[in-house]
């Protein structure tokens, strides 16, 4: 059987010696690596891998013949579908505006390089887009510790798009999936639904949609 990171990963052997690592040595398997063993135990954040205890995302490969599955075959970018929730509620604006909370924004809802008098084309609006999915993607992925399911990713990326990764963080929405309440995480999503100090008929419906998406 082999593992494979499915980013990044720190293994340390942590006992017996063996023919790839020797005891206490630490290794980088990068996102993508392939490492041979004989076991996987699941022990929450950590895999103890026979004699190599990981710490981070890895998944089993060619693993027909066990019994023990990892619950790591978990989504890592968002769909089509999630892509179109973003962009239809962000909506394509090819010259830079203030949002409702006064940030300065462009194209599907750009904001770190936005600046007044800023234009762009629809391909640069792609480009922007594209780049600014990978953080909020990778937030969802490092944050979120329980199985989610493809749709489930997708509302997370479009919720964090929407009110930021440090918000994503530090909410309850996060807190409640964690602990594997995925009930009370969805209700979450409609809490957010004000910017500017005043509720939002766009963020309520908003809200709905991820929420939606997330128990579909």
């Amino acid at each position: 059987m082999n593992i494979k990171a499915t980013h990044n990963t720190v293994i340390k052997n942590s006992t017996a010696q063996s023919s790839t690592l020797q005891p206490s040595d630490v290794y980088q398997l990068k996102a993508g690596e392939i490492f041979p063993t004989e076991s996987v135990e699941d022990m929450g954040s950590y895999y103890k891998i026979t004699a190599y205890a990981f710490k981070g995302h890895v998944e089993t490969i060619n693993d027909n013949n066990s019994d023990h599955q990892n619950n790591n075959n978990q989504p890592t970018t968002i769909s089509q579908q999630g892509i179109n929730l973003i962009k239809q509620f962000e909506g394509l604006r090819l010259q830079a505006y203030q949002d409702s909370g006064d940030v300065w924004t462009i194209g599907y809802g750009h904001t770190e390089t936005a600046k007044p008098g800023m234009t762009i084309d629809e391909e640069k609006a792609e480009q922007l887009l594209k780049q600014d999915l990978e953080r909020f993607e990778q937030a969802v992925r490092e944050n979120v510790t329980v199985p989610i399911n493809q749709n489930q990713f997708d509302a997370l990326v479009s919720f964090s798009f929407n009110v930021g990764v440090n918000a994503l963080k530090n909410s309850t929405l996060l807190e409640k999936l964690n602990q594997g309440d995925y009930d009370a995480a969805k209700a979450e999503f409609n809490k957010w639904v004000n910017a500017g100090g005043r509720k939002l008929d766009g963020l309520v419906r908003r809200r709905t949609q991820e929420a939606n998406l997330f128990a579909a």
